[in-house]
């Protein structure tokens, strides 16, 4: 593995991008374009597997009122071939739900993303394999 290209650095860096906006906006459409048809995230409590089951990560955030994911340190290495790349990307998530009473309460995250990523035959990268690690919360 060695550093990508510029282009394909800043590739990866959009595609990154998109997923943390389209969770944010519960996109569905747009999250599951981050994604290839086969792909596999995994929360560390099991993993989702193809597109169906990949829809459940809108469901499982939209009791948020809101959400805000803050990308941190990136760094993307570039396979063999260029059809393939690894990253590491850290992010601070934040979601505002309501306690019992009504009240907004916010949780914080720091989650660390270890990625596989592919490039299809629309020369555009997505992601392969997502795990996800939670740092912290509170």
């Amino acid at each position: 593995m060695s550093a990508p290209s510029p282009a394909d650095q800043l590739a990866l860096d959009a595609l990154v991008s998109a997923y943390a906006l389209a969770v944010d906006a519960l996109d569905e459409a747009a999250l599951l374009d981050c994604f290839e048809p086969g792909a596999e995230l995994d929360f560390g409590g099991g993993a989702w597997r193809g597109r169906e089951q990949l829809r459940g990560i809108v469901a499982a955030v939209a009791d948020a009122e809101r959400r805000f994911h803050q990308l941190g340190t990136r760094l993307f290495e570039a396979g063999a071939d260029g059809a393939e790349a690894t990253g590491v990307v850290y992010c601070t998530a934040l979601a505002v739900r309501r306690d019992d009473d009504g009240r907004p309460r916010l949780q914080r995250f720091a989650v660390r993303y270890d990625d596989v990523y592919a490039r299809g035959a629309d020369s555009r990268f997505r992601i392969r394999r997502r795990a996800l690690t939670t740092l912290w919360s509170e």
